[in-house]
């Protein structure tokens, strides 16, 4: 099976009945099939993962794009694929054309650095993806994504979600919504409006360019203003109040 002396010994000490040992070694078997090195079948006995229910996400992933090699790169490098792809699932919004764009996107991020959907990224991890029409994402040196924007963790004092939740622009948008008489009960409400208006802008607004030179370009669409790095990410959103 190219499984460990001692991942075999784990996987026998913790049968509920011997005859389950012909399931694992089916289970085993189907993910080297579907092209999981037996590295990280290893990675994933030895962190006691249900091997069914890997085998199940594997798929789901690889249905969607998300390449046999960056799941390997995935689990090798000990991070969570449980986790993986509930954060996909979830900033996608399980979005069929949204996730095969970001399979796209992580399949050229170097995972052997970081995981771009948890913290290891840091300042670089995914927060939201959206759907954008006439935007283009890439990484590194790969092909650009056409209509695809996302939205990164960022800074405070630089760019992304980061810089748009920060206190001050924050009071801007809960004026500007108030005006409109729109009122929030609290901040994560507030955020969760912001999302779903650069959703909108991104969807249905018309990127200009405001610098062609570096490549950077705005969306105004219903008095809301985003902000695109070309090629990369979101940089700042705000409303139209000056």
């Amino acid at each position: 099976m190219g499984i460990s002396k001692e991942n075999l010994n784990k996987i026998v000490e913790n049968l509920k009945d011997i005859k389950d040992i012909t399931k694992i070694r089916k289970t085993i078997g189907d993910l080297k099939r579907i092209k999981i090195s037996k590295e990280a079948i290893n990675k994933l006995i030895e962190k006691s993962y249900d091997l069914e229910k890997v085998k199940e996400i594997v798929k789901e992933l690889r249905n969607v794009g998300v390449k046999s090699k960056t799941i390997n790169k995935l689990i090798e490098n000990g991070y969570d694929i449980v986790k993986f792809d509930k954060k996909f699932k979830t900033i996608t919004n399980s979005d069929p054309k949204l996730m095969k764009k970001l399979a796209k996107y992580i399949n050229n991020w170097d995972i052997s650095r970081s995981n771009p959907l948890d913290d290891s990224a840091e300042s670089q991890k995914l927060v939201k993806v959206f759907n954008a029409k006439g935007v283009k994402t890439k990484v590194g040196e790969s092909e650009p994504i056409s209509n695809f924007a996302v939205l990164k963790e960022g800074t405070t004092n630089g760019f992304g979600w980061k810089h748009i939740t920060r206190d001050k622009r924050l009071k801007e948008f809960k004026n500007f919504y108030s005006k409109r008489g729109l009122h929030f009960s609290s901040d994560e409400q507030l955020k969760e409006q912001i999302l779903k208006d650069i959703e909108n802008a991104l969807k249905y607004g018309k990127p200009k360019y405001i610098n062609e030179g570096k490549g950077e370009y705005q969306i105004l669409y219903n008095d809301i203003f985003v902000s695109i790095n070309k090629d990369d990410s979101i940089t700042t959103a705000y409303p139209k109040t000056r």
